[in-house]
């Protein structure tokens, strides 16, 4: 999946994850953990939808916090962990 791609469908998973992110213009770089509009339990809610849109395990241990920050740090940590999965980045 294309950067573009990657990016436009994290940005539909946080419109859909999180109802309050529909009256904010959420754009490539928009802050959102360290504004306040995603917290550490959103995180988690997060990631749960990723692994659900993208067939992504993202390991918690590994990844930083600021990491979610912006639509397009999710959307390269998606793409990481796409990429670095056996068979490359598809599931089943």
């Amino acid at each position: 999946m294309d950067e573009a791609l990657m990016l436009a469908k994290v940005l539909e998973v946080l419109r859909a994850e999180f109802p309050s992110l529909k009256r904010v213009a959420l754009g490539p770089d928009t802050a959102l953990v360290s504004s306040g509009l995603l917290d550490s339990f959103g995180v988690v809610t997060l990631l749960a939808a990723l692994d659900g849109a993208f067939g992504v395990e993202i390991d918690v241990e590994q990844v930083e916090l600021d990491q979610f920050d912006t639509p397009a740090r999710i959307a390269a940590l998606c793409r990481a962990s796409l990429v670095g999965r056996p068979g490359g980045g598809r599931r089943g």
